[in-house]
């Protein structure tokens, strides 16, 4: 169980306890702060599984079937993708488009992540994307 110390009376409590049991002082919830470059790895890692992203976009989605026989990441190709480059400079190194999973925007932020398939269908790569360039990658199974 995570713990923290109650910063009137240094008694130890779990982080998710509303007011500490010795002092009865009431404990405030700040949430987590993250810089955005680290949420954007998060999000990069889960995007794929996630159901709790701002927006999912399914329009551009296609069908398993559909993804096997057009995508082709390989690890080859997912190595040669580096922070910095642009979603174009991406398709070109894939040869083919991507699947938009998720766009949110703040401010003056916009991010897109993009995922793609190997042939197998199963194993994949999800590249981030912030204001157009990429700022996190991610694999599973490429080989």
């Amino acid at each position: 169980m995570a713990m923290k110390i109650c910063k009137d009376c240094g008694t130890e409590i779990s982080k998710s306890a509303k007011t500490c049991p010795k002092c009865g002082k009431k404990l405030k919830h700040t949430g987590v702060r993250v810089v955005l470059g680290l949420a954007i790895i998060i999000i990069g890692i889960c995007a794929i599984t996630s159901s709790n992203t701002n927006t999912t976009n399914t329009e551009n989605a296609k069908p398993v079937s559909a993804q096997v026989q057009e995508e082709k990441m390989t690890l080859e190709k997912f190595n040669k993708i580096e922070t910095g480059m642009t979603y174009q400079q991406v398709v070109d190194i894939v040869g083919e488009e991507g699947t938009l999973s998720t766009e949110s925007s703040y401010g003056d932020q916009t991010m897109k992540i993009y995922y793609w398939y190997a042939k197998n269908g199963i194993s994949n790569a999800t590249i981030s994307f912030m204001n157009g360039k990429v700022t996190a990658k991610s694999q599973i199974g490429l080989n």
